[in-house]
């Protein structure tokens, strides 16, 4: 995260311009730049096993690793694919526990960038009365971050989930069917 503000020095009190009438310091003074940049990998999805055990009882476990790479590609979510290797996991068993971690560092949710920029002006309207008018966007380069792991599956425990009888056809799919941003559009407001 990196943050940042800019004052043009033009105007009262600083090294340019510091004096004049009202008109100069309100036309040439008091402007402003400003900027914040968010950038952070993505947080860790989890993979659970859902379905019902026998006895009837539904749970919500762990799955079973399995050997191979977990081939981790946010793209195939344009295309309506699996955004990472789904024979990576396996259902456990009936009362069996699984042999998954409950996170791993190489399976992540889509990395997170924003870039906020603003612009502000100062006026001067005597000794002791100032006021500012200020213009900012949040996602100014308007990325679209595609939806997390949160959205695989849409199981009833908010995760990505496999199931016994290797019925979810979704699994490892983010949002099977509909489009999901994960972040705001571009947006911008203005204060005085």
């Amino acid at each position: 995260s990196i943050s940042q503000v800019y004052e043009l020095p033009i105007g009262p009190r600083k090294k340019i311009l510091n004096h004049g009438g009202t008109f100069v310091k309100n036309l040439l003074g008091g402007w402003a730049f400003s900027g914040n940049f968010d950038y952070m990998s993505g947080t860790p999805v989890k993979i659970t096993v859902n379905g019902t055990r026998p006895l009837g009882f539904t749970t919500a476990g762990r799955a079973n690793i399995m050997p191979g790479p977990f081939n981790v590609n946010w793209d195939n979510y344009y295309k309506g694919l699996p955004v990472f290797n789904i024979n990576k996991f396996q259902f456990p068993g009936a009362w069996r526990p699984g042999t998954a971690a409950p996170f791993y560092s190489s399976l992540r949710n889509p990395f997170e960038s924003n870039e906020t920029l603003g612009v502000s002006k100062r006026f001067f309207l005597g000794e002791r009365v100032r006021a500012e008018l200020r213009v900012e966007f949040e996602n100014v380069l308007n990325r679209m971050r595609v939806c997390g792991g949160d959205r695989m599956d849409n199981s009833p425990y908010d995760v990505a989930g496999l199931d016994p009888n290797n019925t979810n056809f979704n699994f490892g799919i983010v949002s099977a069917g509909t489009v999901c941003q994960g972040n705001m559009p571009r947006r911008g407001q203005a204060f005085f």
